[in-house]
């Protein structure tokens, strides 16, 4: 299927808005349109009833009110708007300002058309993944994404994948694209023949005969994919290849649970975009919160929805002050957010056990936690009766 990218270009005026469109009338494969805008809002006045791949824009001079609305956009729209900006000076600190506002890249006049068509192969690239044929899947996508090292995310992961099958009986994959240091396998005792990937470096290969012989499957029934767990290089993660292997997983499993790794390439991109929901794991840590929000700001611009996104406050209790509800809305905004009680004993003997906290220890309040998150992908059971509200994990909203 092919598609046509439309560019839309903001400028000050037609005489300065007649550059880019003299680059982009020599590309083939685009639309293009021009907008003349004043003031410092043209992203949230000029452009509400367009929905554009990519938008020019046109700077005369460092601004902080459009280098705010910039960021913005990208915020609400980077999943499936790319924003490039030009001006006529090579200022540096521009520059700088505009990359963290999330632009993909600066263009310097006068326009190279060559360059521009460069800077838009990117956005081609993005567009034709969004076009990727991954059918109307059976199974949902799940992920979990920590904030930083030892947030928890992969031991969430693994108990949430085990109760989707032990408790919901829900046919389910568990998927370690932490290609370096994922302990998936190791966590629930598997010593796995074959691993993901195989399957990464051979998406034409992969279908669903070719993804039973890597996987393994533990005593409860998880089909586990695991990572080689030898600093495999993540530029061979492709986003093809990831589209690829989640879709056929989608169409044999109920669901799809991901644990990934703090690391952002166009694959594992991909990756995020495709789950819904996406977990950020964090723990009221400096560093986790910083990355935390890092995360919040930036993965649109990877084409990752804001919507897909929830939070897990886990270990709650562990620390020696613990952070308020009002406090993280502060720093997350709307973002569903979840509770999960700090119970070190338990992990850990679960983990060394290679099974689930639930099985452990059906009753704790760690695994009453994790039961509330897997009921909410999974929905209750229908012989059991609907979990007290004193479990719910979506302690506001």
């Amino acid at each position: 299927m092919h598609k046509e990218l439309n560019i839309l270009v903001l400028a000050r005026s037609e005489a300065t808005g007649s550059e880019p469109l003299v680059a982009l009338a020599k590309i083939q494969s685009l639309n293009h349109q021009l907008l003349i805008y004043s003031g410092n809002h043209p992203l949230r006045d000029n452009i509400s009833t367009h929905h554009p791949d990519v938008v020019i824009i046109e700077l005369e001079k460092q601004n902080d009110e459009l280098l705010e609305d910039i960021r913005r956009y990208v915020e609400l729209h980077g999943h499936s708007t790319e924003v490039f900006a030009t001006f006529p000076d090579s200022d540096m600190q521009l520059v700088k300002h505009l990359m963290r506002s999330g632009v993909r890249d600066v263009l310097p006049q006068p326009i190279n058309p060559e360059e521009l068509s460069a800077a838009l192969s990117h956005s081609k690239a993005r567009q034709r993944r969004s076009l990727t044929d991954i059918p109307e899947r059976k199974g949902s996508v799940t992920g979990f994404l920590g904030t930083r090292g030892n947030a928890g995310s992969t031991f969430l992961a693994v108990n949430v994948a085990c109760q989707l099958v032990t408790e919901f009986k829900k046919t389910t994959a568990l998927v370690d694209l932490d290609l370096q240091f994922g302990t998936v396998a190791s966590s629930l005792d598997l010593k796995p023949d074959g691993d993901i990937l195989e399957a990464l470096l051979n998406p034409e290969r992969v279908d669903t005969i070719f993804l039973d012989a890597l996987m393994t499957r533990h005593s409860n029934g998880l089909d586990v994919l695991p990572s080689p767990g030898d600093l495999s290089p993540y530029e061979q993660v492709t986003a093809a290849a990831v589209s690829r292997l989640i879709a056929v997983l989608a169409e044999t499993h109920d669901h799809v649970v991901i644990n990934l790794p703090l690391y952002i390439n166009d694959g594992i991109a991909q990756a995020l975009n495709l789950c819904n929901p996406l977990f950020l794991v964090t723990q009221d840590t400096v560093s986790s919160l910083r990355n935390l929000t890092m995360l919040t700001q930036r993965l649109p611009g990877h084409g990752v929805s804001l919507s897909h996104l929830q939070m897990i406050h886990n270990r709650v209790g562990s620390a020696i002050r613990e952070l308020k509800p009002a406090e993280l809305r502060e720093l997350v905004g709307d973002i569903p957010m979840h509770r999960v009680r700090s119970d070190y004993r338990l992990a850990s003997f679960a983990e060394n056990a290679g099974k689930s906290a639930t099985e452990m220890s059906p009753g704790s309040g760690l695994s009453n936690d994790i039961r509330a998150i897997t009921s909410q992908l999974a929905g209750p059971k229908t012989d059991d009766i609907s979990i007290p509200k004193w479990r719910s994990i979506r302690w506001f909203s």
